[in-house]
């Protein structure tokens, strides 16, 4: 690209120029306060033709929508993933080869990259709102990469044109094909006659395209389930039981030597059905405590909303009780009609009451939280003891089942070294399984390394669980328990505050 400057890189003083050259400034010069202020309004700025080298300097620019940065010499998208709110965005006529730094931009509706270097569509997976794609003269020369722009359903308008794709002869028709929600391409309507016909042509191509489409989104559908699913079973404490099969044989180094051996998978097979069963129990169980402890939650919350609620409406009776008799008394006393002695001091006595009052309706909420947080606990630890028991059940249950595989393998294992002492071994047998049946000690000790190795996993498998189980108890208990001492604590402060403020005032009047 042909410069007139030498290249330079985006500072105040460019964006103080443009947002002065925009009119949006509030007249004489910014003050550096004045800027900050006036960059965290701008709706748009525009910064074509400065010869600008690197985008920088634009964290200021808070609610930005629009941004103009063509014609300059800009090699790299970058330091522009802050501005969320962009809707559009004009990089043409710069020095850009690829596709990057977008993917927090989700409300890109019009991005124009028109005369650059590009070869490749791509970058763009997360910008979902795309209405309006310019790629004229790049450098793009696969059909493929525009296949790729079928993911973007609100795309509108899409100019190629200038590229070395275009001359391909089917050009026009293949992307319309793929693309059948161009209204424009390449700065001509997209008739509905001619997409039709395009789809037409490509129809077993495109047969072939969706097919993949739906098995990729079932299966994104399949994991997005599958991951919703195993946050829910962490949040339940229950996330162990998904995994406790393979956790068992992640340190167990004899099972390389032992899984040589014919018999062996098919018993492995065995124990993983019955270790399934056994956390398909626990997790049912598991789940159901889960929403007991919810529904005793909602019950405290909602228990606590009506308490203070309540409370709140008689501490504001009591107040608007005594605003309106501290009234009445003042404007007697400013119109003279009454002995001012007394009645401040009336006023006083009246004040006096009003704040043991108000704070003996603190000490009664006060306990009647203890009420409700007492009962909530002796509820919520009797379903963390049967969580706890829950627990126990299963671990015994996976560790009655590890010890029934061990048996099955030990017995297997017997049967393979009597048939290798008379020399009856199967003829499929690998040299490993050979090799390992030759020593009986080396055998056994495997089969009971493995053993110990299971066990000593499945116990500080309960031990974590376990400890996660009084930990999440422990920590709703002291939530709420912190949050009344919060409350509590701020609202004898206003009430001491309140008092004083009105102290004050009487003390103001004539006695």
């Amino acid at each position: 690209m042909a410069q007139e400057a030498e290249d330079t890189v985006i500072d105040d003083e460019m964006i103080v120029h443009a947002i002065t050259d925009a009119g949006v400034s509030r007249g004489g010069s910014l003050t550096p306060g004045m800027l900050a202020e006036t960059m965290a309004e701008a709706m748009s700025l525009c910064l074509s033709f400065k010869h600008i080298l690197k985008i920088a300097n634009l964290h200021g620019f808070s609610v930005l929508q629009k941004l103009c940065l063509d014609n300059n010499s800009i090699e790299k998208i970058e330091n522009v993933d802050h501005l969320v709110h962009l809707t559009w965005l004009d990089l043409s006529f710069n020095c850009i080869r690829r596709i990057s730094g977008l993917s927090k931009l989700k409300r890109l509706a019009d991005l124009s990259l028109f005369s650059n270097y590009i070869e490749q569509i791509e970058g763009l997976d997360d910008c979902l709102e795309l209405q309006c794609l310019s790629f004229g003269n790049n450098k793009i020369v696969a059909l493929d990469s525009i296949v790729a722009l079928r993911g973007f359903v609100n795309l509108r308008l899409l100019n190629l044109e200038g590229n070395p794709v275009c001359k391909e002869g089917e050009y026009r028709r293949h992307v319309l094909a793929y693309l059948n929600q161009l209204t424009y391409l390449d700065y001509s309507m997209v008739t509905k006659a001619e997409s039709t016909a395009a789809r037409e042509l490509y129809q077993d191509e495109l047969l072939d395209v969706e097919e993949k489409e739906a098995l990729r989104e079932e299966r994104m559908v399949r994991e997005a389930a599958n991951a919703m699913y195993t946050s829910k079973l962490r949040m339940a404490n229950l996330a162990a039981a998904e995994t406790i099969f393979g956790e068992m044989f992640v340190e167990d180094t004899e099972m390389t030597k032992l899984q040589h051996l014919p018999g062996t998978s098919n018993i492995k097979t065995s124990f993983q059905t019955e270790v399934d069963a056994a956390s398909d129990v626990f997790i049912q169980a598991g789940l159901a405590q889960e929403e007991h402890k919810r529904i005793e939650i909602a019950l405290l919350e909602e228990t606590l909303k009506k308490l203070r609620a309540q409370y709140a409406h008689d501490s504001i009776s009591l107040i608007e009780s005594f605003e309106r008799t501290k009234k009445k008394r003042l404007n007697q006393i400013t119109s003279h009609q009454s002995q001012e002695l007394t009645d401040v001091n009336h006023l006083r006595q009246l004040l006096a009451d009003l704040s043991h009052n108000l704070l003996d309706l603190e000490m009664q909420q006060v306990g009647q939280f203890e009420e409700a947080m007492g009962d909530f606990e002796r509820k919520f630890v009797e379903l963390k003891t049967c969580c706890l028991e829950s627990q126990q059940s299963f671990f015994r249950a996976v560790e009655e089942c590890e010890k029934n595989y061990t048996r099955n393998l030990t017995q297997l294992m017997n049967e393979l070294l009597e048939k290798a002492a008379k020399d009856d071994l199967p003829i499929d047998i690998s040299d490993e399984g050979t090799s390992l049946l030759a020593d009986r000690d080396t055998c056994l000790n495997a089969v009971a390394g493995s053993h110990d190795i299971h066990v000593g996993r499945l116990y500080k498998l309960e031990d974590d669980i376990k400890n996660r189980e009084e930990q999440a108890s422990k920590v709703i208990i002291k939530k709420y328990r912190d949050e009344e001492h919060g409350r509590s604590r701020a609202r004898v402060q206003d009430l001491k505050e309140y008092e004083s403020t009105l102290a004050r005032e009487l003390m103001e009047l004539p006695c």
